[in-house]
């Protein structure tokens, strides 16, 4: 990823996914006290789950 992409994708506040891509990713569902469900990818980051 180039360094423009980098920026870009940081810009997206809230990225989001389905509880089906997380798992087609290899991530966890959890749900979070006050803060709804996300998933947990393997990479280490956390995307709120719609």
């Amino acid at each position: 990823m180039s360094a423009i992409g980098a920026a870009a994708a940081q810009a997206v506040a809230f990225p989001t996914i389905t509880a089906e891509e997380c798992a087609a990713q290899g991530g966890t569902v959890k749900s979070i006290p006050y803060g709804g469900t996300v998933c947990s990818l393997p990479d280490g980051s956390t995307v709120k789950i719609t």
